[in-house]
């Protein structure tokens, strides 16, 4: 699948497999990848929005972005948001069907996707932007995103997402603000009302504190993304 030279303001999200090493450890890393690549694939490649989402995954990661070269101006539009944000849920909610939890950090800014030369062994890409060092650093740096958790970096995020009252329609209307980060909008992509997001994040942050963390989060997440009336 062919991903065409891009360069402007857009979202761009960076996507990690919660727990890889210790998949790496039990022989489980390649069921993890496949399982990965394949959502990805599948659900890239099957879109319907204008606002087009491209992706790359290396190793157990994957970096998307929207692919805006066909808007006016290379103007940002919620439709490009909820683009990204409807990618994401449709590959956490295959996901943890297998068992397999995400993390994602999304930001907006500058850009670049570039294609470069190829040579017989050699493959080259250059990924460059503060929108990529700010979703990738986001999900490195403090207070750490937790398994199956996706958060938006409120850092140069346009102001007409927040005064806009369409940032609350269909996807958007999963996101809130916690009390407890200032820094970020968190996407409740496994809940299936709003109403469900407070009690869903009740029980999550119950179950990190248990000696069975993972398998705990892993359930909640399975609990909610499986069933629609909880």
């Amino acid at each position: 699948m062919t991903i065409n030279d891009y360069e402007g303001k857009t979202f761009v999200a960076f996507v990690d497999i919660s727990g890889f090493q210790k998949m790496m450890e039990n022989g489980d890393a390649d069921k993890a990848l496949n399982c990965f690549y394949t959502a990805g694939y599948d659900f890239i490649s099957n879109q319907h929005r204008n606002s087009r989402v491209e992706g790359i995954f290396v190793s157990d990661c994957g970096i998307l972005f929207v692919n805006n070269n066909s808007t006016p101006q290379n103007e940002p539009q919620i439709d490009d948001l909820k683009s990204i944000l409807e990618v994401i849920k449709k590959i956490n909610k295959k996901l943890i069907y297998e068992d397999i939890m995400l993390t994602t950090s999304i930001a907006y800014g500058d850009f670049k996707y570039e294609d470069r030369k190829e040579f017989i062994g050699i493959s080259k890409i250059a990924l460059l932007g503060n929108a990529y060092l700010c979703a990738f650093l986001d999900s490195k740096n403090t207070p750490k995103i937790q398994p199956g958790q996706c958060r938006l970096v409120m850092d140069e995020l346009p102001e007409k997402f927040i005064k806009d009252n369409r940032f609350y329609s269909q996807h958007i209307k999963m996101i809130c603000k916690r009390d407890d980060d200032s820094k970020h909008y968190h996407y409740y992509w496994m809940v299936n009302s709003p109403s469900d997001i407070k009690r869903f994040e009740q029980q999550y942050t119950e179950k990190l504190s248990d000696k069975v963390k993972y398998e705990s989060l892993r359930h909640i997440l399975k609990k909610y993304s499986q069933e629609p009336n909880i």
